[in-house]
């Protein structure tokens, strides 16, 4: 006769050791994490590097708090060059991640992201804002208020803002990352898309002046907008989603087509299988 093999499970009291170990695990890292605060640091642009996080509020002041290992914050892993603050290094060139950063700044000019970082800024009113990422990460602005603003993605990372009033917005993307916007208030809007990206804007919203530039596969879908006027320039097979009230500049080389919604006087010249469609409202 086979003699008959039981599984024996771990009794209560060896989960317990078990459960008590990982709690001891967890709180030894937690304790390992130490946050530093640097105060009376003057500067008007921020640049991160590598897989990082970065919070940006305004303020009265400028300050810095880095969340980090022991050993990540020795050397202190920053930057200051003139009024350029960079973070995600050090001064003897180590480049450090998964660090914490959270900034304070009374007038932000300039934002830079290089790599897999993420970048999150709290509501913000300044003369003028200037952002970029390069690479594969992400940039969140939440209200931006900048009567001159710039948005610059190289790559396949993403740019979102989820509120922008503004006199004059320009997006420029490079690559087949996506540029997405919530609601835009400004008098003019320039695109220039090259590559496979998209760009969209997911609310309704107004321009008076709207100037697009597609070269590459790319999306540009802004039929959520409204502008009183447009130029729109597509050269190879991308398609353009607008909506436009007064008068349609259109310009297509290869197989892009352009989509359209209202009523404007519409100058066209085409080379190549693309098409310029009116879509009922």
């Amino acid at each position: 006769m086979t003699p008959s093999h039981t599984c024996q499970l771990p009794s209560a009291h060896a989960w317990r050791q078990v459960g008590a170990s990982l709690l001891l695990v967890m709180l030894s890292a937690a304790a390992s994490a130490e946050v530093r605060s640097v105060e009376g640091l003057e500067f008007s642009k921020v640049r991160m590097q590598g897989s990082n996080q970065l919070e940006i509020s305004s303020g009265d002041s400028n300050t810095l708090k880095i969340r980090g290992g022991e050993h990540q914050l020795e050397p202190p892993p920053f930057v200051l060059d003139g009024d350029t603050l960079y973070l995600g290094a050090s001064a003897d060139g180590r480049s450090v991640a998964d660090l914490k950063y959270k900034v304070t700044v009374v007038q932000l000019q300039e934002l830079a992201v290089a790599g897999s970082g993420e970048a999150f800024v709290k509501p913000i009113d300044v003369p003028a804002l200037e952002v970029s990422l390069d690479g594969s990460g992400s940039i969140r602005l939440y209200d931006v208020t900048a009567p001159d603003l710039e948005l610059q993605l190289v790559g396949s990372g993403e740019i979102q803002a989820a509120k922008v009033h503004s006199q004059r917005t320009r997006l420029q993307l490079k690559g087949d990352g996506d540029v997405q916007l919530g609601e835009l208030q400004t008098q003019s809007l320039k695109v220039h898309l090259a590559g496979s990206g998209d760009v969209t804007i997911e609310q309704e919203s107004r321009v008076n002046s709207l100037d697009i530039g597609l070269l590459g596969s790319g999306d540009v879908v802004l039929e959520r907008l409204t502008a009183e006027a447009a130029k729109v320039s597509i050269v190879g097979s991308g398609d353009v989603t607008i909506r436009v009230r007064e008068q349609l500049e259109v310009e297509i080389m290869g197989s892009g087509d352009l989509l359209y919604r209202g009523d404007p006087t519409v100058s066209r010249s085409i080379l190549g299988s693309g098409d310029v469609t009116r879509k009922a409202d």
